[in-house]
């Protein structure tokens, strides 16, 4: 027989096997005997303990992310942070997600309406403003804003019915009676609008509109000498707001009692440093060297212009009579007919376009630019010289 068939059965291992069936049967039964709710609940346990196994050949669905909260009044106050520094684009458009984001927030509209003057678009600002007043229809600061709109649009009448309503809802609101000023100083009511003015600045001496404005209404008043000590005061309260640096400029380098050539440079190149996007602080610089004569140095700054704003007709207008003097005459006509693509009717310029076909000796063209500057305005000195001289020329 073989070794095999005659090997004794160790009783170590017999015992071992025994303990593995006994604790395997003693399992079975416990589970079994368990309730319905408890087995769910061990296996719901065990499957959350572990996650579902993978399904092989079908894609999974992704993770959820949470949806993150979004704080509107902390995009508010960093809408208000923008402004207050000067930036008044990107202002408008942390003003604009918000009221995307919550479209009855009226205090979102009330601050774009003042945000889209100051970037430029009057006319958009008059759209907003009208939103506002709609929600807000007890703001003073609502009728306000849009009551500059109004005025910056050129719509001064509505613009003073607009202000005198802002007052009526609280008389001790300063930049109401500021842009009522602007408004009556635009419609040459001197007496109101100083009036206004300086009751803005009574109320409120600190406020940059409320200086800003009695400035502007003595400039127009042609006091230069006293209108720019309140720019300079507007200065001081807000330093990061580009247009009031603008408005120094324009005294600086428009009217004898203050002319200060190289303040009028040091002031728009602040203009510009604070917002490099408007196209006002560079045509305002560029105005200043074309009045020096220096042309190469005003188109380089007419050019930067044009290039912040493409529909910026000054920038145009001003680079066609610096090349006309700089007697670069194709030049000049194009950048003049540029201008009357986007401005029809300005009778100057369609006059400087005549003359520049006149020195191109393109005499019927010339002779019709004269014609139409005469039928926009009658009293057109350069349309009825340059037909003289064709007169004189023997041209017709």
């Amino acid at each position: 027989m073989s070794g095999r068939r005659n090997r004794r059965l160790n009783p170590v291992g017999c015992f071992f096997v025994l303990i593995v069936l006994a604790a395997i049967f003693g399992g079975a039964y416990y589970l079994v005997s368990l309730p319905i709710s408890l087995r769910e609940k061990s296996l719901s346990e065990l499957t959350s303990a572990l996650g579902q196994p993978p399904i092989l050949g079908q894609p999974q669905p992704p993770t959820p992310v949470p949806t993150p909260t979004i704080d509107i009044g902390a995009r508010l106050s960093q809408a208000d942070d923008l402004f207050q520094q000067g930036q008044f684009r990107m202002a408008a458009k942390e003003y604009e997600s918000v009221a995307q984001l919550d479209p009855q927030n009226s205090t979102a509209l009330v601050r774009l309406t003042k945000a889209l003057v100051l970037s430029n678009r009057p006319a958009d600002a008059v759209k907003v403003g009208k939103q506002a007043v709609a929600l807000a229809p007890r703001s003073a600061e609502a009728y306000a804003n849009l009551a500059m709109a109004y005025d910056w649009n050129d719509e001064y009448d509505t613009s003073i019915t607009t202000a005198l309503r802002a007052i009526e809802l609280d008389p001790s609101y300063a930049p109401a009676y500021a842009f009522l000023a602007v408004a009556y100083a635009d419609k040459t009511r001197w007496e109101k609008a100083l009036e206004s003015a300086q009751k803005a600045v009574q109320i409120d001496e600190q406020n940059v509109d409320a200086h800003r404005s009695l400035g502007y209404v003595l400039e127009r008043q042609a006091k230069h000498v006293a209108a720019i000590e309140e720019y300079k005061k507007a200065v001081e309260f807000r330093e990061t707001f580009a247009y009031i640096h603008r408005d120094l400029g324009r005294m600086y380098r428009d009217y004898p009692p203050v002319r200060d050539a190289e303040q009028a440079i040091a002031s728009f190149r602040n203009a510009i440093q604070l917002d490099p996007e408007d196209p006002r602080g560079y045509w305002g610089l560029g105005v200043v060297y074309y009045n020096r004569g220096d042309y190469e140095e005003a188109v380089f700054q007419f050019k930067k212009a044009a290039t912040a704003d493409q529909d910026y007709t000054p920038a145009f207008a001003s680079m066609g009579w610096a090349y006309y003097r700089s007697r670069d005459y194709l030049e000049a006509a194009k950048n003049f007919e540029t201008t009357l693509r986007l401005k029809p009717d300005d009778a100057e310029v369609i006059s400087g376009l005549g003359w520049t076909y006149l020195l191109l000796e393109r005499y019927a063209e010339a002779k019709d630019q004269f014609e139409k500057a005469l039928k926009l305005n009658p009293n057109a000195e350069l349309a009825k010289q340059g037909l003289a001289s064709l007169r004189a020329k023997g041209y017709f």
